[in-house]
């Protein structure tokens, strides 16, 4: 265990949390799929990868609007040895639910990490891969509202150039332009 207590400081605090309630605290080290550190989550307020993301908010850099797009990307869950060079994974079943496979993953990569540790390659680990693809063209939305205004659509869609498709935010939004959520009680996810 690396992780000690200096002070009232759980350190070194990139690999350790807190756990438990005083008097009965106890400083442990952070498992590995929180840590960004060790391919966990990376918190939005990390400057270095905001800067690749958006960089006009981090450099101040001015970026026309006719050089936005966007990218598309895809999640894929599955053992190391079913990845190829490209694409998704090839399976002999459909896969589950991408939770599902997480949920999976982490209790089988743990079982075989803790069973052979000096091991750094395992084919049968469960991977989640994320493959992005360019958007090329420019779509446009409208909500309700904003199918009476004239002046919004010509500002958001047609001065852009931009296809009035719906298609492209189906998970974001209904019918009517309203967002989904779990106010909307539809079990439709939102992001």
């Amino acid at each position: 265990n690396t992780c000690q207590w200096e002070g009232s400081s759980c350190v070194p605090a990139h690999q350790c949390r807190i756990t438990g309630f005083r008097p009965f605290r106890d400083c442990i080290p952070t498992p590995w799929w929180q840590s960004p550190q060790s391919g966990g989550w990376w918190p939005i307020s990390d400057t270095q990868l905001v800067g690749v993301v958006a960089p006009q908010k981090t450099t101040g850099r001015s970026v026309k609007l006719d050089d936005l797009y966007g990218l598309e990307m895809s999640l894929h869950c599955a053992p190391k040895k079913a990845f190829g060079p490209r694409g998704p994974p090839e399976l002999p079943d459909s896969p589950a639910s991408l939770l599902d496979c997480l949920t999976q993953g982490v209790e089988t990569n743990a079982r075989m990490k803790a069973r052979e540790p000096w091991k750094l390659y395992f084919p049968e680990e469960i991977v989640v891969v994320a493959s992005f693809k360019e958007i090329d063209q420019r779509f446009c939305a409208r909500s309700k509202a904003g199918k009476t205004d004239q002046g919004i659509t010509w500002e958001l869609c047609r001065s852009q150039r931009a296809k009035e498709s719906k298609a492209p935010l189906a998970h974001l939004i209904d019918e009517e332009g309203e967002p989904h959520g779990d106010h909307s009680g539809d079990g439709k996810y939102m992001g």
